[in-house]
């Protein structure tokens, strides 16, 4: 109850509309085309909607900027989406923004298929299990 109260007062004035999830398979088209991305991984998709005025264009490069903000001085800090950035990133995921009437971000988390993987993930991020 707590994620959906805090994802209802967005920057742009829209509620959110739809909270989905889904798994990405190895080798989907929407890896290939990634950077970020191991092609040969599966990820959960986690998708946050809304129907509002979007995203302006102005906006987008800044918008994983520690302490930027659209909001009114003394209504926001400018450092949720920033820490999500880096929360995300630091696991081995990645956030896509797609701007097509409303905002739509989609949060892609590597899975972590057994033991093995585990060990991997811990030396390559630098997080142990006692820090997870």
């Amino acid at each position: 109850m707590r994620i959906s109260r805090s994802f209802r007062p967005t920057g742009f004035g829209a509620p959110t509309r739809s909270c989905e999830t889904a798994l990405i398979e190895e080798d989907d088209d929407r890896l290939r085309g990634s950077a970020d991305l191991d092609s040969a991984r599966r990820y959960a998709r986690l998708s946050v909607i809304d129907d509002g005025p979007g995203i302006p264009p102005e906006v987008l490069p800044r918008i994983f900027d520690p302490f930027f903000t659209t909001k009114p001085v003394g209504q926001g800090t400018g450092l949720g989406l920033a820490v999500v950035h880096g929360l995300v990133s630091q696991v081995g995921g990645a956030i896509e923004i797609i701007c097509d009437g409303g905002a739509h971000f989609d949060i892609l988390l590597p899975i972590v298929e057994g033991e093995a993987d585990l060990k991997s993930e811990r030396n390559t991020n630098g997080v142990h299990s006692s820090d997870r």
